[in-house]
C-alpha cells in the first residue's frame, strides 16, 4: 500500500488536549480569546483577514458573498493565508451561527482553493456556508484546501460545489486534515453539495489521518479516480469515522470507491476505525474494489451497515459491505443484499468466508421488510446512542438535529386574508416534520406577533383572515420537528385594497327599449350616458373580447345585461404589478385582483349573481391583456326578442374597446354587425 507525503508550511501551535474514549478523541476545546475578536459584517471584511492570519475573528451576522466571482480578474475569492506566500491561518474563527453566502473561487489554473487556504493549530466553529462553488488546481475543499492540527465544528455546508482540476485531495469540507503533533477532530459538520475530484476524494474530505470525525455527514454526489468515498477518500493511522453516514452517490473511474470511504487503512502505519456508521448512496464503479460501505477495508469495522446499490460490472472484487476485505475486526455489522444488489458480502465471498460478524439481510423478504426503517431495535442499530441518532417514518436513522426551513413559493392577498404557499424541507437527513409555526404582524412591527400552529398535513399552504385591508403583514413560518425549531423563512406580503360599498341608485342602466333600431349599417350605438367615448360593446363573442396593451389609469368601458336591461360600466386599471393586475369595476366600484392566467366571475351590479368573466391574459412590458366574456347570453336573447317584437331589428354591438389614458382614446376595434329576426 502507498504511504502520503504531504508538504505544507509548518505554524507552530498550542498543543491540543484529548480525551480518549475507547479510541476516540473527543475533545472540541472551547474559545477563549485574550482580546476582543475582530467583527466581520461584509465579504470584503472576510478577504481582509489576510492581512493578519494570528487574529481571532467572529462573524457578526451573515454575509453576502454573491459578487466575490469577479473579483481578480475572474479568479474569486482568494484563500485566506495563499497571499501571504502560503501562510497557514492560526488565528481563531467563530462564525456564531451565521451565514456566508456565494462564496466564489476559480483556482483552476493556479492553486489550491477553499475558504481559507490551511488551517492548523486553532479552531473553526459554528458557521455556515450556503451555494458556494469552489474550484482549485489541486487540494480543495469549501472550508480548507487543508487542516492541520485544528478543532473544527458545526460547518454546515449546503447546496455547494467542489472540483479540482487535475491532482489529488478534494473534499466537501477540505481536501486534506491531519495531525502534526496534535489529535484533532471534525464535529457536527455536513456537506451537501457536488464534489468533483481525482484521487483521494470524498464527501466531507478528501485524505486525512490522525483525525476524529464524529457526528457529521454528507450529501449529494461524490466523483473521482481512485479511493472515492461519501464521506472520507481516504483514511490512513489512527483514530476514527463515529456516529456518521453518508447518502451521496459515489462515481469512481478507478480503484477503490465505498459508500462512506474509499480506502480505510494502508496496513503500514496505524489502524483507524468506523464505528455506528452508515452509506445509504449509490456506488458505481468502472474499476475494482467497491462496495456498499468501504472499497478497500484495511482497518476496524464495528456497528455498521451498508445499503446502497452497488454496480462495478468489470470489478473482479465487489460486495454489499466492502469491495476487498484486508485485515481489520468486524463486529456487529449488517449490509442489505436487496438495496446493495450483491449477494457477496465482500470480494465475491460470503459474510462467513471472507469477512466475520458481518450479516446479510434481504429487505425483501419477511420478517426484514422494513429492516432499516423506523426501527432502532435491530442490530448494529440497537446498540447506538438513541440521544444522537432517531428513525424515520420511511427512512434511514438520522441525527437528532432541527429541521431545515422550508421555501416560500407563494403568496395569495385578498382584502382581508392572504394564502401562504410553501416547499416544504428536503428532510431526508433529519428527523420527520412533526408540524409547522406560521407567525404574522404588521411590517412596521407596530404590533406583536400572532402565532398560529399549522399541521405537518396542511402543507403546501395556510390561509391567515382576519387582516387589515391595504395593508403590508410581516409573515415567518417555522419548521417543527421532535427536537425543535428551524431559524424560520419570512415574507412580506400586502393585502388587496377593500371593495368600497355603493347604493344601487347609483348604477347606469339602459333599457332595451332605448336602443337605436335601424335596417342599415349606418345606425350608431346610443351614447346618451358616455358622453366622452362611444367605446362601449354591446355583446361579446363566444370566446370573449381581448383588451390589450392595457396600463394603469386605461379604462375599458363595456356594456352588459343584467335584471333583463343592458348597463353600461367601466373596468379601470387600478394597479400593474409583474404578473398581477387590479381592475375597478367603476359602476358599482369593487376591485379584482387577478395574477397571469386567472379567471374570475363577477357580479358588475352586485347583485349575487355573476354576469361577468374576466381573464388576464399575460403581462409584457409592463401592459396587460384581459379578456371580458359575458356569462348572461341568455338574457341577451330575451331581450333581443323582445326588441324584435317591437322594432322588427335591433343591433348588437361586438368587439369594440378602448384605452382612455391621461384624457386620450384609442380606439382598437370598430366592427358591427346587423342581424335579422
Amino acid at each position: 500500500m502507498k504511504a502520503k507525503t504531504l508538504t505544507v508550511k509548518m505554524v507552530s501551535g498550542s498543543a491540543v488536549v484529548c480525551l480518549l474514549m475507547s479510541g476516540l478523541c473527543s475533545c472540541l476545546s472551547s474559545t477563549v480569546y485574550a482580546t476582543a475578536p475582530i467583527a466581520i459584517t461584509t465579504c470584503q471584511q472576510l478577504q481582509d483577514m489576510d492581512n493578519d492570519l494570528t487574529a481571532s475573528y467572529v462573524l457578526a451576522q451573515d454575509i453576502d458573498c454573491y459578487g466575490s466571482g469577479a473579483w481578480n480578474s475572474g479568479a474569486g475569492f482568494s484563500p485566506i493565508g495563499l497571499a501571504e506566500s502560503g501562510a497557514a491561518f492560526t488565528g481563531s474563527f467563530d462564525g456564531q451561527g451565521h451565514t456566508v453566502y456565494g462564496l466564489t473561487i476559480d483556482r483552476s489554473t493556479t492553486s489550491p482553493a477553499g475558504l481559507f487556504y490551511i488551517i492548523q493549530g486553532t479552531t473553526v466553529q459554528s458557521v455556515n456556508l450556503v451555494d458556494a462553488s469552489i474550484s482549485g488546481t489541486d487540494t480543495s475543499g469549501t472550508l480548507a484546501a487543508g487542516i492541520i492540527d485544528s478543532n473544527i465544528s458545526d460547518i454546515h455546508i449546503e447546496q455547494s460545489a467542489v472540483s479540482t482540476a487535475g491532482s489529488a485531495y478534494t473534499g466537501g469540507l477540505a481536501g486534506y486534515d491531519y495531525a502534526n503533533g496534535g489529535d484533532v477532530a471534525i464535529s457536527g459538520s455536513w456537506f451537501s453539495g457536488t464534489v468533483n475530484g481525482f484521487a483521494d476524494t470524498g464527501g466531507l474530505v478528501g485524505y486525512m489521518s490522525f483525525v476524529n470525525v464524529v457526528d457529521s455527514y454528507s450529501t449529494g454526489t461524490v466523483t473521482g479516480t481512485s479511493n472515492v468515498g461519501g464521506l472520507v477518500g481516504e483514511f490512513q493511522d489512527f483514530w476514527g469515522i463515529n456516529n456518521t453516514f453518508s447518502q451521496a452517490a459515489v462515481v469512481a473511474s478507478g480503484n477503490d470507491a465505498g459508500g462512506l470511504v474509499g480506502q480505510l487503512g494502508d496496513g503500514l502505519h496505524g489502524a483507524p476505525f468506523i464505528f455506528n456508521s452508515y452509506a445509504s448512496g449509490s456506488v458505481t464503479s468502472s474499476a475494482d474494489a467497491a462496495g456498499g460501505l468501504v472499497g478497500l477495508d484495511i482497518a476496524a469495522i464495528d456497528d455498521s451497515f451498508g445499503a446502497g446499490a452497488v454496480s462495478a460490472p468489470s470489478a473482479t472484487n465487489v460486495g454489499g459491505f466492502v469491495g476487498i476485505y484486508s485485515s481489520g475486526d468486524s463486529n456487529n455489522n449488517v449490509y442489505d443484499q436487496l438495496r446493495t444488489g450483491q449477494a457477496s458480502c465482500a470480494g465475491g465471498g460470503s459474510c462467513g468466508s471472507v469477512m466475520a460478524n458481518v450479516t446479510a439481510v434481504n429487505t425483501a423478504g419477511s420478517p426484514n421488510s422494513s429492516y432499516f426503517f423506523n426501527d432502532l431495535s435491530n442490530a448494529p442499530l440497537s446498540g447506538w446512542d438513541t440521544s444522537v441518532w432517531v428513525t424515520k417514518a420511511s427512512g434511514f436513522p438520522v441525527f437528532a438535529r432541527l429541521p431545515h426551513d422550508v421555501t416560500v413559493v407563494s403568496n395569495q392577498p385578498s382584502s382581508n386574508a392572504i394564502q401562504v404557499g410553501w416547499q416544504p424541507p428536503a428532510d431526508s437527513d433529519t428527523p420527520d416534520v412533526t408540524g409547522y409555526t406560521l407567525r404574522y404582524r404588521l411590517a412596521d412591527l407596530s404590533n406583536s406577533w400572532t402565532t398560529i400552529s399549522v399541521p405537518a398535513s396542511a402543507h403546501p399552504s395556510y390561509t391567515i383572515t382576519g387582516l387589515q385591508p391595504n395593508t403590508q403583514y410581516s409573515i415567518v413560518i417555522i419548521t417543527n420537528n421532535a427536537v425543535g425549531a428551524s431559524s424560520g423563512t419570512g415574507i412580506i406580503a400586502k393585502t388587496a385594497a377593500a371593495p368600497a360599498v355603493i347604493s344601487n341608485s347609483q348604477t347606469h342602466v339602459i333599457n332595451s327599449s332605448n336602443k337605436t333600431s335601424s335596417t342599415d349599417d349606418t345606425a350608431v350605438p346610443d351614447t346618451s350616458l358616455a358622453p366622452v367615448t362611444t367605446d362601449y360593446f354591446g355583446g361579446y363573442p363566444a370566446t370573449g373580447y381581448t383588451a390589450d396593451n392595457l396600463q394603469v389609469g386605461s379604462v375599458v368601458h363595456f356594456q352588459i345585461v343584467h335584471n333583463s336591461a343592458l348597463a353600461k360600466h367601466t373596468a379601470t386599471i387600478r394597479e400593474l404589478g409583474d404578473d398581477y393586475v387590479v381592475l375597478t369595476i367603476a359602476s358599482t366600484p369593487f376591485d379584482v385582483r387577478l395574477n397571469v392566467g386567472q379567471t374570475k366571475d363577477v357580479s358588475v351590479d352586485r347583485n349575487g349573481r355573476n354576469t361577468l368573466q374576466i381573464t388576464l391574459q399575460s403581462i409584457t412590458n409592463g401592459t396587460a391583456n384581459v379578456t371580458f366574456k359575458a356569462l348572461t347570453a341568455q338574457h341577451a336573447a330575451a331581450i333581443t326578442k323582445t326588441a324584435h317584437a317591437a322594432h322588427r331589428t335591433i343591433w348588437l354591438w361586438f368587439g369594440v374597446a378602448a384605452l382612455v389614458a391621461t384624457g386620450s382614446v384609442v380606439l382598437y376595434s370598430t366592427r358591427k354587425r346587423s342581424a335579422q329576426f
